[in-house]
């Protein structure tokens, strides 16, 4: 009994993380019919995608990694986390990040 509980519980958990990244791409999207390649022109063939990328030495992380003589660092890196908007040209293939 104790299993199925288990499952169950990281079961809902997946599907509250699908819901949830399907629900920031839908908001990514909105619009995206307006929006015209920087390539080659073409409108309505962007796609929008959240992502997040590493960007950058974060300050709180080295003065962390220092403070713990470097323990924290191969758990932490060093790199701030930010969320971008990951477009790509269903026409042409080009892709770009916009903040």
């Amino acid at each position: 009994m104790d299993d199925f509980f288990t499952w169950a519980c990281i079961a809902g958990f997946i599907a509250l993380v699908v819901v949830i990244v399907r629900k920031q791409n839908e908001q990514a999207n909105a619009g995206a019919d307006k929006i015209i390649c920087e390539h080659c022109g073409e409108r309505g063939q962007v796609t929008v995608r959240v992502v997040t990328r590493g960007k950058g030495i974060s300050g709180g992380k080295a003065t962390a990694g220092l403070m713990t003589g470097g323990l924290s660092l191969p758990l932490a890196g060093l790199s701030k986390n930010q969320q971008v908007r990951h477009l790509t040209c269903g026409n042409c293939g080009m892709a770009w990040d916009v903040e």
